[in-house]
């Protein structure tokens, strides 16, 4: 999915969550797409597949202003969310 599917669908559904997992996509997805809308990301990662580039991702979320919540987070689901 381009960048611009991507956010044209997260406008058009009003997306403000997104769940995923795409067999290491999910840094694609989460790179380049517009996430201001969104309140919270649930995502599988595939850290195998490419560490450097998962740790660049999570660290792009914290810092545009999401949390990593722990308490439903579990293995490879990192669960990352908007304070309140």
């Amino acid at each position: 999915m381009s960048e611009n599917s991507t956010n044209h669908e997260i406008k058009d559904h009003a997306a403000n969550v997104i769940v995923c997992d795409i067999e290491g996509g999910e840094i694609d997805l989460l790179t380049h797409a517009d996430l201001s809308t969104i309140d919270r990301i649930v995502m599988a990662i595939h850290y195998h597949i490419n560490r450097f580039l998962t740790k660049k991702t999570i660290r792009k979320l914290i810092y545009t202003g999401f949390d990593i919540n722990f308490d439903p987070s579990a293995y490879s689901i990192v669960t990352c969310e908007r304070p309140t």
